[in-house]
């Protein structure tokens, strides 16, 4: 006979003695205590009794009648006293067996229940085997669209035995290197291997998928969760009068020689840090038209820029339309205040003379910057 395990009084946990009313308790609340709370007996000899001590602990500030209620399976027996009234502070003893002809996996429960509560013991005797593991989730994390991420999750032998493993994955996105292997019994080099989980961010949003690993000593295959954010990356614009993105910013009617400045965010709405350059562009058109933003908004810098001597005048220079900074590096998610500053340019006749009519005919020009 050997002891597979056993408790000793003196790891009570008395705690405060409180009055506890309903009919079911938690491991950790009940006021009848149960030592151990779990039982694992682990690569069992095949005809050997294995026995293990509980102690069952009163916490009430009252007497109460215990009752055990014995494991269903031949493998597990249990010797205890059938009925005993317990005394506020007091405990009582029980001995469990297990014993089992042949080498398989068993799994069962006892029960301790008093007046108006009962609290369950898992009880699992394992035979000798690999018993492979996994350590961690493959959570990646925040990802930009169309980009790829790697990660690892770590496999783990903590049986007796070698054993033979491989993990697989329905989605293109995910793959494994290594998909297979053999891990060493515990304790020996190789018992343990990183595996290696790449990830292609294809789609905006929210990706939860599992991996199945499917291993020697395992009833079942085990599954790996496998999670990711995927967000678009970009800079947002935000003014904070609006508290929002903005794609255009009016900066109203001004006059030759007024001077308009506004304050503005450039946030940086991605999990990687990136560099920034604001570009000043111009666009004159005829005279009295009317600027249509929806127009302009498609267009790049370079198909706005009039080049000095060109119809309608010259192009605009940072004095007259800039944003300080003009430059700079945002950390993932930061931000950055900035200032728009725009001064429309005076427009200097070449012609001497004009009639009234032509006077009337102030050219409209249109300024974009973009970052």
């Amino acid at each position: 006979m050997s002891v597979a395990d056993s408790v000793d009084s003196e790891h009570r946990n008395m705690g405060t003695q409180e009055k506890y009313k309903g009919t079911k308790f938690l491991p950790h609340t009940s006021p009848i205590k149960v030592f151990p709370e779990e039982i694992n007996i682990r690569d069992y000899e095949a005809g050997t009794d294995y026995v293990v001590r509980l102690t069952i602990q009163n916490q009430f500030t009252t007497v109460r009648r215990v009752r055990v209620v014995p494991p269903a399976t031949k493998e597990f027996s249990l010797n205890y006293s059938p009925s005993t009234a317990l005394a506020a502070g007091l405990e009582m003893h029980a001995e469990l067996h297990f014993q089992s002809d042949s080498l398989k996996n068993c799994y069962d429960k006892m029960t301790v229940a008093w007046e108006d509560g009962a609290l369950d013991i898992p009880l699992s005797a394992y035979k000798p085997g690999p018993e492979i593991r996994v350590d961690n989730a493959a959570a990646f994390g925040v990802i930009v669209l169309g980009s790829a991420a790697s990660t690892t999750v770590k496999l783990r032998n903590t049986g007796s035995e070698s054993g033979h493993w491989s993990i697989s994955q329905d989605e293109g996105q995910v793959t494994f290197s290594p998909s297979s292997g053999t891990l060493e019994p515990a304790g020996k080099a190789g018992d343990s291997v990183e595996v290696k989980v790449d990830f292609q961010a294809e789609e905006k949003g929210t990706f939860r998928a599992f991996a199945n690993l499917v291993a020697d000593g395992l009833d079942k295959p085990c599954p790996v969760e496998i999670t990711a954010n995927v967000v678009q990356h970009g800079l947002e614009f935000i003014l904070p009068s609006q508290g929002a993105p903005v794609e255009t910013l009016n900066l109203g009617t001004l006059y030759e020689g007024q001077v308009k400045k506004v304050k503005a965010r450039l946030f940086n709405a991605g999990p990687r840090a990136t560099a920034f350059t604001a570009r000043v562009c111009s666009a004159t058109l005829s005279s009295g038209s009317e600027v249509d933003p929806e127009s302009l908004a498609g267009l790049r810098p370079k198909d706005l820029l009039v080049e000095e001597g060109g119809d309608g005048g010259a192009s605009v220079s940072p004095s007259d339309f800039s944003i300080t900074p003009a430059h700079g590096a945002l950390s993932p998610y930061g931000y950055i205040d900035v200032e728009v500053r725009f001064r429309p340019p005076q427009v200097i006749d070449s012609v001497g003379f004009r009639t009234s009519s032509e006077k009337d005919k102030v050219p409209v020009r249109s300024y974009l910057a973009a970052v």
